[in-house]
């Protein structure tokens, strides 16, 4: 079952506008899509969804309304909305674990993954960095011009940040894998950094 909450209210614990999406799962272990059912409301108790105001309709057959309608859940009522939360307060120990859950679950960890990776790329950005920064200094120190290395480091500061943040963004919209989205920013970073210290040194 996937399930997507329009809004949250975590004080009364439901979902506001939900759409629910039912599969199957057949003997080889694949899942086949049965039903869809979308609802004003949306509560958590006791291990089953409290719908109300639904309406449900089956492959092939025509949608019927129900006033209230229970599904059965495996979530447990306190963590349901954590993972709702945001991934950035996740702790980085924990997100393994918290993407097989909700996976597990039927919700989509694609910011969840993404975050992973990102973490994991970060001493990368790091190291990049670092070898941007002493190439800007060899160049300083040996050519002067310190008014033009000055601007091209802000220039390039910037360039890095807005394709960290789009790749970011093409990555929560699934439109590249969370690994690339990820990985891809640090690792161009690194290149231009290499090449920039290997003309400054040879150039």
């Amino acid at each position: 079952m996937i399930i997507r909450g329009g809004r949250q209210e975590q004080a009364s614990g439901r979902l506001l506008d939900a759409t629910f999406f039912i599969y199957t799962t057949t003997s080889s272990g694949r899942r086949v899509f049965t039903e869809r059912v979308d609802a004003a409301t949306a509560t958590l108790n006791a291990g089953r969804w409290r719908l109300t105001d639904a309406s449900g309709a089956q492959t092939g057959q025509r949608a019927v309304r129900y006033a209230t309608l229970d599904l059965p859940s495996n979530l447990a009522d306190e963590e349901a909305f954590q993972r709702f939360a945001r991934p950035q307060s996740t702790p980085f120990w924990s997100l393994p674990n918290q993407i097989r859950r909700i996976e597990d679950a039927g919700f989509a960890s694609t910011a969840y993954q993404l975050r992973l990776q990102q973490l994991l790329a970060t001493p990368l950005i790091f190291g990049a960095m670092s070898i941007l920064a002493a190439a800007f200094s060899l160049r300083l120190m040996r050519l002067g011009d310190l008014a033009r290395m000055t601007v091209a480091a802000v220039v390039l500061g910037f360039a890095f940040f807005f394709l960290n943040q789009f790749s970011s963004a093409m990555g929560s919209a699934e439109v590249v894998p969370p690994i690339i989205a990820a990985w891809l920013p640090p690792i161009l970073t690194a290149l231009a950094a290499f090449t920039l210290l290997f003309y400054t040194e040879d150039g």
